[in-house]
């Protein structure tokens, strides 16, 4: 089990990127933070993730950590200023060389710490996996504000890149799409033992949603489809995985459809994706959901709201669509759909086929659909983007792209000369660092 450590607690020497975020409970925005800070540890570089909402509570609540180092430094409701000097100082003592903040709260506050820091400041990149959380004015003019001083800020999504730049929340932002493993994620492989599992014949359709029991994901509408499904497929079993706020909710609201089952948090979803008949996404908005991606890697009929990144992820380069696309809060709607796949096996099939991701030159690579065919963009999209030490080596040498703010690229040392005779020890450093 990782240990958490204290605010106060000294950061081992020469950290190079943190991860800046709010919790580490069961989500999109955290699982890909995890795969981005694995990667990093996997091509040898030094990750921490640093909380400032929630700490790690257990497994069970939040995703493990594993090998990740987890300090948690807990802030003020509204703008804390205090954190702002605890995070600068904490920065500044372990020699922090990249910070990565995920969404608009984490980029905020670290904007606000490396401009306190000034010439000792680390370089700042930010990713933002959802709309930002503080829908107000105040919140959207810091937000744009803070991203302007930000060497680099990336969107998981066409979609949401140009809603924050239209809406005003951001004056630049590119698209990194998500992505996953397909050497974990593909349709060959063990199911799991499910049908097993859930007590249903070896032949029964699963339709599968994975994510957090959270308003957004529209559980309620997947419980009201399920109904209708029932009328023609009786045989069906619904099986929600995840956690979230509204677990307790949903499951009191199917407690008498025994077709309908709360799984909980699924470590290992590949497996589930392989037993599933369908995989559906109600949700009000996404951007660009790790879990659709792992469905289609999986060769799995998907069905998704047109919402957000969705659209563009389901489809290919022709246009053809790579699943079927429901008006979102429309449960007649998405019952229709899921009647549909259920009684054509061939469109099932064919769905799943053109969702797998193709080796070598993928269509998605021509449509600005997310890629992740060639070995190379396997390895740059593991865990969301681009690897993090990848991130790390890009922001220390300024290739992430023309800014009027962006900073002179600076030595390994991290002081201000271009040309350092340290070469990279920070002692003795002429630079003052």
């Amino acid at each position: 089990m990782n240990q958490q450590s204290s605010a106060t607690s000294t950061v081992g020497q020469g950290c190079p990127v943190i991860h800046l975020l709010s919790g580490l409970a069961i989500g999109g925005k955290k699982r890909a933070a995890l795969r981005l800070a694995g990667q990093g540890l996997a091509e040898g570089g030094r990750q921490e993730f640093w909380l400032f909402d929630t700490p790690f509570r257990s497994p069970e609540l939040d995703f493990d950590p594993g090998t990740v180092p987890v300090r948690f430094l807990p802030r003020a409701s509204g703008l804390d200023l205090r954190f702002v000097r605890t995070l600068s100082r904490e920065i500044d003592a372990g020699g922090i060389r990249v910070v990565h903040a995920h969404n608009d709260t984490a980029l905020c506050y670290a904007a606000l710490a490396c401009i306190a820091l000034g010439r000792r400041a680390p370089r700042l990149v930010a990713t933002f996996h959802t709309w930002p959380g503080h829908p107000t004015r105040a919140a959207r003019l810091l937000t744009r504000w803070c991203g302007g001083r930000a060497d680099q800020v990336a969107s998981v999504s066409d979609e949401l890149t140009h809603r924050l730049i239209t809406r005003g929340w951001l004056r630049r932002c590119r698209t990194i799409w998500n992505g996953i493993d397909l050497d974990l994620f593909r349709p060959e492989g063990d199911d799991g033992g499910w049908h097993g599992r859930l007590g249903v014949s070896p032949g029964t359709p699963l339709i599968v949603h994975l994510g957090r029991f959270d308003p957004v994901k529209r559980h309620v509408d997947l419980i009201e489809a399920a109904r209708l499904v029932q009328a023609a497929h009786p045989e069906a079993v619904f099986v929600l995985a995840g956690q979230g706020p509204m677990l307790a909710s949903i499951q009191e609201l199917a407690r008498d459809l025994p077709f309908v089952r709360c799984v909980g948090n699924v470590p290992d979803v590949a497996p589930l994706l392989r037993a599933a008949s369908v995989f559906v996404l109600p949700s009000a908005h996404e951007a660009a959901p790790l879990a659709l991606l792992e469905a289609m890697a999986c060769g799995r009929a998907c069905i998704c709201t047109e919402v957000g990144g969705m659209p563009a992820m389901l489809a290919d380069a022709s246009g053809q669509a790579c699943g079927l696309l429901v008006p979102p809060g429309n449960p007649a709607k998405l019952a229709e759909a899921i009647v549909r796949l259920l009684g054509d096996e061939t469109l099932r099939a064919d769905l799943g086929a053109r969702a797998r991701p193709r080796p070598g030159g993928s269509p998605s690579r021509r449509s600005g659909r997310p890629t992740a065919g060639s070995t190379r963009a396997r390895r740059r999209r593991a865990g969301g983007s681009a690897s993090a030490s990848a991130r790390a080596r890009r922001a220390r040498s300024g290739s992430w792209g023309s800014s009027a703010r962006r900073r002179r690229a600076r030595p390994a040392c991290g002081c201000r000369r271009t040309a350092c005779p340290a070469a990279g020890a920070r002692a003795g450093c002429p630079g003052g660092r």
